[in-house]
Order: structure tokens, then sequence, then C-alpha cells
């Protein structure tokens, strides 16, 4: 299930690239790019390759820096490399869709380059990419992008640039598990049903996935599957909320998430994100914060849970709780960690409260927290969630925060212990799975 988990993070970052493309330019407009650190020589050798006249060609350099302004957040440093020597010749067209050819490149592939030029936008252009002698590829894809927005006059849109930047590295990632074909195909055919279904669930995403490796005749493992899903994380989700909020920063808003996934179940406010994200030179206002949350928010991909103060009974505005709509997110972005498992709990139970259609709040006392109070009409449940109640200081403070509350509403106490079970004082305890499937309350 753990690696289950991992896969909604892989479909949510390749599925940004569906919105209006570029228009096509009229057939002839044609781009040659040359890497920067190219010899003469070996510049005229490419023309000769691509067939182009610099007289009746745009003719650009791409360097090593615009390779890295691309490419630079999702492909390692050593494989950019410090020399820009690919080269492409683009020729935007009518008709005909994206066609692709490649030569002397072992990192970037044909259907890479027209998966993103797709994910980019276009929808019609011929591409030739090639180098004199065997590189990775990364200048020609670059360049492939420059071209087309001089051909065409406009720039590409720059978050889709920066999502087909993202698409790229995962196919790259795949292809060097499955090899590049079995990689583009299962990627794309997933994307494909994704976006079609509107999927987000971890579980429904992972078998898609699965299903679709199948019926290609490729058997995935868990790890496998993981680097797709991982990857497809960045481009789902971020679909949503980037395209329908028009987001420039990209790179702030996956902090907010990572921070936010971070500290599911730990009360904490915008000024404590933008104090973590100034620690880290990354300077971002309380206002941006809380926009970035309220983004979050009515995606779906977060619930905002409010404290409520027990003693003077009304809803208190700073240091809520944020909880995950899909507790696979929180894997898939972050990967497993045994501390995280407590959280995840914490999670799992909230989430089941509101689907039987409580609302649900935590409840702060004088001196501490209760994690849920659950009102639902007439009803009321208060819930404390504990991994293990291993020792005599746990079991005193999960009991006695309950002990505080005079009333005769139901009181729990959650637990992954396998004996758990038994009644504290007017306070029932239970297995947290035996809890989940219960009816009594």
């Amino acid at each position: 299930m753990k690696k289950r988990n991992l896969m909604v993070a892989l479909l949510c970052s390749m599925c940004l690239a569906v919105s209006s493309p570029v228009p096509a330019m009229a057939d002839g407009t044609k781009v040659v790019t040359l890497g920067a650190d190219l010899t003469d020589e070996q510049k005229n050798t490419m023309m000769n390759y691509f067939k182009a006249d610099a007289s009746q060609v745009q003719v650009i350099s791409v360097t090593n820096q615009d390779e890295h302004d691309l490419l630079g957040k999702y492909i390692p440093s050593e494989q950019i490399g410090t020399r820009t020597l690919s080269c492409a010749y683009v020729k935007p067209t009518q008709s005909g869709g994206i066609k692709v050819r490649t030569a002397n490149l072992n990192y970037v592939t044909c259907n890479m380059i027209a998966t993103a030029l797709s994910t980019a936008g276009v929808t019609n252009c011929e591409v030739v990419a090639a180098c004199p002698y065997e590189v990775s590829g990364t200048g020609a894809l670059t360049g492939v992008m420059k071209a087309y927005e001089s051909a065409s006059g406009q720039e590409l849109d720059s978050t889709k640039k920066d999502l087909a930047a993202k698409e790229v590295v995962v196919t790259g990632d795949v292809a060097q598990q499955v090899g590049q074909d079995n990689a583009t195909n299962i990627i794309n055919q997933a994307k494909m049903q994704i976006i079609g279904d509107n999927i987000q669930n971890a579980d429904e995403i992972y078998n898609i996935v699965y299903n679709i490796a199948e019926q290609n005749g490729v058997s995935l493992s868990q790890d496998e599957i993981y680097t797709i899903v991982r990857d497809i994380y960045n481009s789902t989700i971020f679909s949503d909320i980037v395209k329908r909020n028009q987001v420039r920063k990209i790179d702030q808003l996956e902090r907010v998430v990572k921070y936010t996934f971070n500290n599911v179940g730990n009360t904490f406010s915008a000024k404590s994100i933008a104090d973590y994200l100034k620690a880290e030179r990354r300077a971002l206002d309380n206002e941006t914060v809380y926009s970035y949350l309220e983004k979050l928010e009515k995606a779906y991909l977060l619930h905002r849970c409010s404290r409520y103060d027990l003693q003077g009974k009304e809803i208190l505005k700073t240091q809520e709780k944020f909880y995950l709509a899909d507790t696979a997110l929180r894997y898939s972005v972050l990967g497993y960690n045994a501390d995280s498992v407590a959280s995840s709990l914490e999670n799992i139970v909230y989430l089941e409260l509101c689907r039987r259609g409580y609302t649900v709040n935590v409840g702060k006392t004088s001196d501490g927290e209760i994690d849920f109070v659950a009102v639902r009409q007439n009803e009321k449940i208060y819930v404390q969630v504990t991994q293990e109640i291993n020792s005599e200081k746990t079991e005193k403070r999960e009991y006695e925060r309950l002990l505080e509350i005079h009333d005769n509403y139901p009181k729990y106490v959650l637990t992954t212990d396998e004996f758990a079970g038994g009644n504290y004082e007017g306070i029932k305890t239970m297995h947290i799975a035996d809890f989940l499937l219960s009816s009594e309350y």
C-alpha cells in the first residue's frame, strides 16, 4: 500500500498541457538552433546535415545557460553538462501533427521531444534534432523550444514549458528502467485516461498505470510504478491549480505544498510557513501563503480543520490544521517516513469522520488540545488518535485531556495497539481499524 500511494505523485505533473494550442504557422518558416560550444566546422557540418542555407533560415545559438534555465530544476547538472553541442531544425506547419527525427542523442528521444512540444501547446511541427557525435540531447530539446518561439513570433506559455521539462525528465527516468518506447506509451496512455476520467485517487491511478503497463506487455515493479506516479503527480494536481489560478511561480507553490504535507496534523499558520521559507531564503509574504492555501483547498487537495475553544465555545481564527484529501499524496511527494505514520493515521480518522457527515474541529483545552471534536446535528463525539500507548506518560496525555471535558458525549482513544479495547473512566479505547469500521457513531 505504501508503494501504491506513491503513484499519485507521477500522474499529477503531466496533465497540465491540455489547453489552447499555439496557432500553427504557415509552412516554410524554418529555424535552426546550433549549440554555442560547437566549433565553426561542426556548425557547418550541422547546417549541411539539415540541408539548411543560412541565408534562408533563422539561425539561433543555444547556450548552456539556456539549457539550465529550462531544465536545470529537473535534470541533474551532470546530465546537462557544461557545454551545449546538440542542434535542432524546426519547421512549424499547418497540419500533419508533430514529426520528430533524432541522430546521435542518447537521452532525449523523438517521443520525448514530441511530447514536450505537445505539452507546451504545439500541434503541428517538423523537427530534426542531432549532433555531430553522441550526446544527451538536452541542448537540442532546449533549442526546439526556442526555435518554435522564434518561428511563431510569440513565447510559449512559461508554465507549460516548465511542465514539459518535467515530463521529459519523467519519461527519461522511466525509460532507463523499462525502455524508451515502453515508457512513452505507458505515460501517454495513463495521462489520457487520467485526464479524461478526472482521476485523482491514488489507488485508481496505481491501477491505471499497472493495467496499461500489462496491456503493453511490460511488467513494472512497484519501484518503477512509484517513479511514474511521483512525477505524474507534479502534472495532474498542478494542472488544475496552476491553470485555473494562473500561478506563475510554481516553485513557490510547490514549497508551500511540501511544507503543508510535511506538517499534516500539526497546527501552523501562514506566518509559520512564511518564516520557514524566509529561513530558506525564499521570501514569501503571509498574504501570498494564504492565497496558495486557499487555492489548494479549492482544488480539493487540502481540508482546513479549525480549532474550537472548548471553554469559550468559539472557532479560533489562528493555528489551524490541514489534512490531505488523499493520504497517498503525502507519500507521493515526500516518500515514506516512519515519523509520518502517526499523522497519517490521524488524517485517515479525520477523513472518515467527514465522510460520515460530521463537522470536525480541533478541540482547544486549557492546556492542550483534543484531536477531534466532531458534531453532527445533535450528536457529538471526542476523539484522540495515537499510534500506540507505550508508556504511562502517553497514557496520561491521551486520557487526561478527555477527562477535562465534563459532558456525557462519547469519548474515544484510538490506537494501533493489537489488543486495544476497554474502558478508562468512561473513555472507550478502540483499535483504529475497529473504529473506522464501526457503526456505533
